[in-house]
């Protein structure tokens, strides 16, 4: 029997995305309360690094660490 194609689809993935994390939501926030003021504050503090005076902010290797590090902080925010 051949398979249904619509299973194989990507169609509607992204509306779908939404449901599962607000059903990740209310699975995990209890669980995870206890968390979310120390990384709140990882967040904020990093997020407040990249603003802090220096001579090195344009320097090639500052503007690699500033890819990783926001992509640490959009990671560490999307737990």
């Amino acid at each position: 029997m051949p398979e249904d194609n619509r299973s194989r689809s990507p169609s509607g993935l992204w509306e779908a995305c939404g449901q599962m994390e607000m059903a990740a939501i209310a699975k995990l926030k209890a669980d995870l309360e206890p968390f979310h003021p120390p990384f709140r504050d990882c967040y904020e503090a990093g997020v407040q690094a990249s603003t802090l005076p220096a001579e090195r902010h344009r320097a090639a290797d500052m503007r690699l660490a500033a890819l990783f590090l926001k992509r640490a902080l959009n990671d560490l925010r999307s737990v």
